[in-house]
């Protein structure tokens, strides 16, 4: 860390160090340090990959890449149902939930962010009971990911690394994976493990996206080919990749339990 910041010292424009510095903030776990020299060093090289992936990632936990609704939603105290209000639905009748948000994202409800399990028209049921006083016209925000979309492919753009591309393919696929676009998720999963099958967190949400998919088969033999994939698959992050992994051998035990 002092080597990159004597870098600075003798040029402060030097792009390399300010995205050094945000790696290492990153890993310690100081998310707005991170943040503060990566747009730094965006701002010094708008073509830098390593930097555009690193922000690529930042973003896809941001809520500042989301879209608000105001006064649109309604929720009992100890309730799991939002549901779009009579007024909103006046207001906005071309509004539909499923276009915001899928089961298994995530939504904010008057900040409070909440789990979705699953979506209709004009409601949404929690995975967990909204334990806050009764809303009757609360507002609710959703992550659209553009920000992640964006850098990840100017990263795409700006280098030829294998390890690189991989990474901002992942970013490109987990972001359309939360918005439901599954087949396009599918295939940026595919093409960032053709560049590194190690990609650990490429072959874990492509596992997931494949267990997710094998529920929507209408045959036996497809159910069970994805669900095979997708057990192989997590079977080699535990044993090749990220062994004893508590989240990697949970999904490994509800496969092989449904």
């Amino acid at each position: 860390e002092r080597c990159f910041i004597r870098a600075l010292n003798i040029d402060p424009e030097n792009v390399e160090a300010k995205a050094a510095l945000g790696v290492l903030e990153d890993r310690k776990g100081n998310v707005r340090a991170a943040l503060q020299h990566f747009l730094a060093a965006q701002k010094g090289s708008g073509t830098n990959a390593t930097v555009n992936v690193h922000l690529a990632n930042h973003y896809f936990y941001s809520w500042k890449d989301s879209v608000k609704i105001k006064d649109c939603a309604s929720v009992n105290k100890n309730g799991f149902e939002i549901t779009m209000t009579s007024e909103f639905r006046d207001r906005q009748p071309d509004t539909n939930f499923k276009t915001l948000v899928r089961p298994g994202g995530e939504l904010k409800l008057n900040r409070v962010v909440m789990a979705v399990e699953s979506v209709e028209k004009h409601k949404i049921t929690l995975l967990r009971r909204w334990t806050q006083d009764a809303v009757t016209s609360g507002t609710l925000q959703f992550k659209l990911y553009q920000k992640t979309q964006r850098f990840a492919k100017r990263a795409l753009g700006a280098t030829e690394n294998d390890k690189i591309i991989s990474e901002a393919q992942f970013q490109i696929a987990r972001a359309r994976h939360a918005l439901g676009i599954f087949d396009k998720a599918k295939m940026y999963y595919r093409s960032s493990l053709e560049k590194n099958q190690s990609n650990v967190m490429a072959q874990y949400g492509y596992a997931q996206l494949l267990y997710g998919l094998s529920h929507q088969h209408s045959t036996k033999e497809k159910r069970d080919r994805d669900r095979i994939d997708a057990i192989r698959r997590l079977k080699h992050i535990n044993s090749d990749l990220m062994p004893n992994n508590a989240s990697v051998l949970y999904l490994i035990g509800t496969m092989f339990y449904y």
